[in-house]
């Protein structure tokens, strides 16, 4: 669409507030399975399943970033876009893989806060998205 990823992220947060609040009426989402809450009870060496597949998550993306073509790709694309395809980086591949990777992450962030309070508020991370935006 061409349009700043601000905007496209800004709008799609509206839209997709606006659904949950349409889905759940307003109301937290109370009642989520004893197997989620489980994924936070510690498992080996006082970490729990989702903290472990979060180190390996971190620990593949620092080896993929530092390690490989794509990379240097990755920041090359993030550093100076217009240098990138310069250079004849596929920009807007590793920008919708990024951003892939990025909802990704967010998903997973999801699952391990309701994993660990076992509900979820309708109001959660209201007011991040500009402390976002600043850093």
């Amino acid at each position: 669409l061409k349009i700043p990823a601000i905007v496209a992220t800004l709008g799609t947060l509206g839209l997709y507030r606006g659904i949950m609040l349409l889905w759940t009426g307003g109301k937290w989402i109370e009642g989520l399975p004893a197997e989620l809450k489980q994924l936070s009870a510690p498992l080996l060496l006082g970490v729990s399943a989702i903290g472990w597949l979060t180190i390996i998550l971190v620990a593949f993306m620092a080896w993929l970033l530092a390690k490989t073509a794509f990379g240097r790709s990755f920041y090359a694309t993030g550093d100076n876009l217009q240098g990138a395809r310069q250079l004849g980086v596929r920009t807007e591949a590793i920008r919708i893989v990024a951003f892939s990777l990025n909802g990704c992450m967010a998903a997973l962030t999801g699952i391990v806060f309701a994993s660990q309070i076992g509900f979820i508020p309708n109001q959660t991370g209201t007011g991040l998205e500009m402390k976002a935006i600043a850093a």
